[in-house]
């Protein structure tokens, strides 16, 4: 499981079966100033519900991310 270091704060609460509404406030009594924004949590909170468990960005259809290649460069050099 890979999960960054934001979401594993959200996936560790929700695992012990904390509702949203405790996961935070122990999120904010833990951490102040430096928790998870509100969005973030909301978010992480809602896909750890509904199934996921790891924060890699899922792949897409569409342009891949790097469209510099060798044969590239050669066909416009």
């Amino acid at each position: 499981m890979d999960v960054s270091r934001e979401a594993f704060r959200v996936l560790y609460d929700y695992k012990r079966g904390l509702t949203f509404k405790e996961s935070q406030e122990n999120l904010q009594a833990a951490f102040g100033e430096s928790a998870t924004a509100l969005a973030a949590f909301t978010y992480w909170f809602r896909e750890f519900k509904r199934g996921r468990e790891n924060s890699n960005h899922d792949s897409r259809p569409g342009r891949p991310p790097i469209a510099v290649t060798d044969a590239n460069v050669i066909r416009v050099g």
